[in-house]
C-alpha cells in the first residue's frame, strides 16, 4: 500500500515557512492554548518542532513566541474565571512556572549576639 500525498522535504526555508505558518495559527485562534492544537492542526508530530528548532533559528523564535503567548493566555484564563484555576495551575507548572518564591536572607548573626539577645529577654 502506498502513502497517499506528497512526501515533504524539511528545508531551510520550509522550515522558515513553517515558523510563519505557527505564528499566524495563533495569531488566528485565539482559543489554542498549546503547541499541539498547531501540530494537531497541521498533521505534525510535537518533538519534531523541537527538533527542527536545532536546524532552524526562525522557527526556536516563533516556538519562545507561541509559548509565552500560551503561558500568557491560561494565565489570563485561569484569573478571570474563563478556564478552570487547577488545570491553569497545572499547564504553567508544565510550562516551566513555579509556584513558591525564592527568598534570599542576607546578613549574619554571630553566636555573641544571639547570647546577648537571650540574656537580655
Amino acid at each position: 500500500m502506498e502513502k497517499s500525498g506528497p512526501k515533504v522535504r524539511w528545508t531551510e526555508e520550509r522550515l522558515k515557512e513553517l515558523a510563519e505558518e505557527m505564528l499566524s495559527f495563533f495569531d488566528e485562534n485565539p482559543n489554542a492554548l498549546y503547541l499541539e492544537d498547531f501540530c494537531a492542526e497541521n498533521r505534525l508530530w510535537p518533538q519534531r518542532i523541537s527538533e527542527w528548532e536545532l536546524k532552524s533559528p526562525q522557527l526556536a523564535e516563533a516556538r519562545k513566541i507561541v509559548d509565552a503567548l500560551t503561558a500568557s493566555r491560561v494565565a489570563n484564563r485561569g484569573m478571570t474565571g474563563g478556564a478552570n484555576p487547577t488545570m491553569c495551575i497545572f499547564s504553567l507548572k508544565q510550562k516551566g512556572w513555579k509556584d513558591q518564591q525564592d527568598v534570599a536572607l542576607s546578613g549574619s548573626i554571630g553566636i555573641s549576639s544571639l547570647a546577648q539577645a537571650l540574656t537580655d529577654a
